[in-house]
């Protein structure tokens, strides 16, 4: 069985710290912000396992270039699989328009 590494690109990055910041200081639920942060791991997990598990969004576009949208609690993990890596690229909330976010970050 093919070994898959996953990577967390720094905008993906900057996203989970924002959410886990908002849960902690605006929302006063370090709790909540904990079990979010352990879900990610538990799908962190579940892609380096089975990168082709999600499948891509239903933008084309965006589905050209491979994205692909992962579920964790009321947030989307974005991904792309490139080779034996896949680079989480996005942690945005679900209510966020992340159709029109993720494409300004691509070429049209």
């Amino acid at each position: 069985m093919t070994k898959f590494y996953v990577h967390i690109a720094e905008t993906a990055e900057h996203d989970i710290d924002e959410t886990l910041g908002y849960l902690i200081a605006i929302k006063h639920n370090p709790t909540a912000a904990l079990i979010l942060l352990e879900e990610i791991e538990k799908k962190k997990k579940t892609i380096s396992g089975f990168p082709l598990k999600y499948q891509t969004v239903d933008e084309p576009l965006l589905a050209f270039f491979g994205i692909r949208c992962m579920p964790v609690k009321n947030y989307f993990a974005f991904y792309i699989v490139d080779g034996n890596n896949i680079y989480i690229i996005r942690f945005l909330h679900q209510k966020q328009n992340w159709k029109s976010i993720l494409k300004t970050e691509f070429p049209k």
